[in-house]
């Protein structure tokens, strides 16, 4: 039995350690599992934690996008809402220009005006449908050129039109000019065109737009007035001119003594018989002119000559009203071709103006000089200058400005028209400058080859 105890014991004893050491080998088993699972814990958290850092950043982003679109979506909007704007009212815009337009046709059909456009590269027309019936060009001819507004013209007319308006659009000048077209069934016309040139961002014109009116009836009119004006002028030239001779003879004493008051009465009628004798004259002058009837005829001449002769015949003028006279005129100048007479009128309009509406003690320069292209005549003075708001309305017929009437109530305005009409005509140029405190100059051009002739049947007085 002891021997059965004590192996029994020992066993048990082996056992027992067994048993031990197998409990620290679970326990350790165990530690390990749980430091293992500690640890997939941990990497799995940390890879959680850094997921959702990732979600958080993508969520971010995408807020941000969503924003960046919500703001792109509200600025489309915008836009869309701007652009109909915009749409709504460019439509309103071209409601009211198709308005305008319509009106416009309607105030140009009504008034038959016809509306063109130039085109300067090619010289091609666009008329209207009043333009095409004016100048007698059929609706269904599209190609419509200068030149076959040129076929239109009247012959007489033709090349000083044509001259006309190469210069102007030369020049990129306004257009104003008059001519005559001949139709197909030989019905003349007298057309006024207007015109403006288009003139593009660079400074260069490329094209013309304006109207033409039919003024035959005006000018019909225009010459029956003329006419009845020389008419009357010739038949009144007579008597007035009797009167002045016997005036004359009466205040010589050719019919006997006068009294002193007589006299007096006497002179008083012969200053007014002389202001009517120079209406008279001035009136013929311009019937001869606008009819086509006066003459030119240039001949060779000492225009220096001229200039002082006329001075001279109004040096007692200037004595009268103390002015200072200053002639800046060429010893030596040669002869050109012009019309004496019609220079010497020239001359004596210019001077004659300056004396008149200087105040008493001014200042006149007159002055002659020639280049290679033209003679230039001009004179200055010192006096009141021409108001702005009538300067130019100075050329018209029978125009005087309201301190040439305050000044000198007995003019006629024909002065000026007779210079302008003659140096246009002659192929010369009449103009102007008047400022406050540089006083006024009046300048006449002609052509340093000579004035044009022109055949008449009447010469100017």
């Amino acid at each position: 039995m002891d021997i059965f105890d004590s192996a029994f014991v020992s066993i048990l004893g082996i056992c027992f350690v067994t048993i031990l050491i197998m409990n620290g080998s679970l326990r350790r088993k165990k530690a390990e599992v749980i430091s293992m699972r500690r640890t997939i814990n941990d990497a799995n958290e940390h890879a959680l934690l850094e997921e959702i850092r990732e979600l958080k950043i993508v969520s971010r982003s995408l807020k941000n996008r969503n924003k960046s679109l919500e703001k792109r979506l509200l600025h489309q909007e915008d836009s869309q809402i701007a652009i109909l704007n915009v749409l709504e009212d460019v439509d309103e815009q071209r409601k009211k220009v198709a308005e305008l337009t319509m009106r416009f046709s309607l105030a140009t059909s009504a008034a038959q005006i016809g509306v063109w456009e130039l085109e300067l590269a090619s010289g091609h027309l666009m008329l209207d449908k009043i333009m095409r019936s004016m100048f007698g060009v059929s609706e269904t001819d599209e190609d419509v050129n200068l030149s076959i507004w040129e076929k239109r013209l009247y012959a007489d007319d033709r090349k000083r039109t044509m001259e006309q308006i190469r210069n102007i659009t030369r020049k990129k000048q306004e257009m104003d000019i008059r001519y005559r077209v001949m139709l197909q069934d030989h019905v003349i016309r007298t057309i006024r065109s207007f015109g403006r040139p288009i003139v593009l961002s660079d400074g260069s014109v490329n094209r013309y737009v304006g109207v033409c009116l039919d003024i035959t009836k005006e000018t019909i009119i225009d010459q029956q007035k003329t006419e009845f004006v020389s008419l009357a002028s010739h038949q009144l030239k007579t008597p007035v001119g009797a009167i002045s001779w016997n005036l004359e003879m009466l205040l010589a004493g050719d019919y006997g003594k006068v009294s002193l008051k007589q006299k007096a009465i006497m002179e008083e009628m012969y200053i007014m018989s002389r202001r009517i004798n120079d209406l008279i004259n001035g009136l013929l002058n311009v019937s001869r002119l606008e009819m086509g009837m006066f003459i030119v005829e240039p001949v060779p001449t000492d225009v220096v000559a001229l200039c002082e002769e006329v001075l001279t015949e109004m040096h007692p003028m200037i004595v009268d009203k103390e002015h200072s006279l200053i002639k800046k005129l060429p010893k030596k100048l040669p002869m050109i071709s012009v019309d004496p007479k019609l220079m010497r009128i020239v001359f004596q309009n210019y001077i004659s103006n300056a004396i008149k509406y200087t105040q008493k003690k001014g200042k006149i320069t007159v002055s002659l000089f020639a280049d290679d292209t033209r003679l230039t005549f001009g004179v200055a003075n010192n006096g009141e200058p021409i108001p702005v708001a009538e300067q130019s309305h100075i050329f018209e017929k029978m125009y005087r400005t309201t301190n040439a009437r305050a000044q000198d109530p007995h003019g006629n305005g024909l002065g000026l028209y007779l210079v302008k009409k003659i140096l246009q005509e002659a192929g010369g140029k009449a103009w102007f400058t008047s400022k406050e405190g540089e006083g006024t100059v009046f300048y006449a051009t002609v052509p340093r080859a000579g004035m044009k002739r022109h055949e008449g049947t009447k010469a100017l007085s």
